[in-house]
């Protein structure tokens, strides 16, 4: 079984993002949440699915919101290092690699 370790920073992001959805309306912020953890699911299956880039990170693009999964793989584990607005502030999260 591959482990997955969402990181802290990653974590709060994705919360404030459902908080987000979910204050524009009602319901929106969970179907955020579920196309989050359904896309986690085939990462989980396939950790290898998305190319493998220059900085050691792969990039999911989620279902219905402009949201990608930034993770790593290394070891049999899964690091989440950011829940990525797809239009904004690019690479942000770049110093969170491990």
């Amino acid at each position: 079984m591959i482990n997955v370790t969402i990181i802290n920073e990653a974590k709060t992001e994705l919360f404030e993002s459902i908080g987000y959805y979910e204050e524009k309306s009602k319901g929106l912020g969970v179907d955020l949440y579920k196309e989050i953890k359904s896309a986690i699911e085939i990462i989980k299956r396939f950790p290898e699915c998305c190319a493998l880039r220059k900085d050691e990170t792969r990039r999911f693009l989620i279902n219905r919101f402009p949201y990608l999964i930034i993770y790593i793989y290394y070891e049999n584990r899964i690091w989440i290092i950011a829940f990525a607005h797809c239009k904004r502030r690019p690479r942000y999260w770049a110093n969170r690699k491990k």
